[in-house]
């Protein structure tokens, strides 16, 4: 119908869904589930064809809700650390065998339902005034229920877009931050670079100073060696001129 359409389309409902927790999903699961088994245990209390028929669709359509419930669950699931994970997957594992059940459940209800079939055959053969309404009734459930499917199905399809297009903008705002911090990583590489090359130079200038205080070393220690000597020479001559000058006045006398 229109009101369902507009319903499952709605941005506001998608948002909604979307921003849904674990655990709200968890109770959409458990109610889903309790419709479900409300409409197997009402198929065994339902005489009609059509209506048990009805609930055996009702109890398949809330079957199916409960496991997109669970999907929605697995997917938010991702983003949680590995010992949460654990800890969801084991209980993911209960509730699809809890759906399992329900599923075998129905079918025993459609066994059931098959083996009175006949009796609803030879009714429709002997009356066929009854058998016309059966059909438009029937008729008029499948309708109703294949609509339901697909405004279910919409609904569906609309979650999963609202997802990914939520995850979408998360890895591109991961891709962002990525970019930002290649631009980091590229200018301190430069810093790192312009740094090395202030160092080759520092090194350089104090090998060249390293070089110049050896030599002036050097210089110093040949002015050293060049005072010592003339300080050396000048004694000597000092000494040896009073001595040649004694000698020549005992030879006189």
């Amino acid at each position: 119908s229109p009101k369902l359409w507009h319903a499952a389309t709605s941005p506001r409902r998608r948002y909604v869904r979307t921003r849904m927790s674990i655990d709200e999903y968890e109770a959409e699961y458990r109610e889903h589930v309790s419709n479900a088994s409300q409409h197997i245990e009402r198929f065994a209390q339902t005489p009609g064809f059509d209506d048990r028929r009805a609930s055996t669709s009702s109890a398949e359509q809330a079957i199916q809700s409960a496991k997109d419930a669970l999907e929605m669950m697995e997917l938010k699931g991702r983003s949680l650390n590995q010992a949460a994970r654990a800890s969801l997957q084991t209980k993911l594992r209960g509730y699809r065998a809890e759906l399992a059940s329900l599923k075998a459940r129905i079918k025993e209800s459609r066994n059931a339902q098959a083996a009175q079939s006949t009796d609803c055959i030879r009714e429709d053969l002997f009356s066929p005034a009854c058998g016309a309404r059966r059909d438009e009734s029937g008729e008029r459930s499948r309708m109703l229920a294949a609509n339901e499917r697909i405004t279910q199905s919409t609904d569906r399809l609309n979650d999963a877009h609202a997802m990914t297009m939520e995850m979408e903008g998360t890895a591109a705002s991961i891709l962002n931050d990525l970019s930002r911090q290649r631009e980091v990583m590229m200018r301190s590489k430069a810093t790192i670079a312009q740094v090395g090359t202030q160092l080759e130079g520092g090194r350089r200038i104090l090998q060249t100073m390293a070089r110049r205080a050896m030599a002036n070393k050097l210089v110093l220690y040949l002015i050293m060696g060049l005072i010592g000597g003339i300080i050396i020479i000048t004694a000597w001559s000092s000494t040896a001129t009073p001595t040649a000058g004694g000698a020549s006045s005992a030879g006189g006398t």
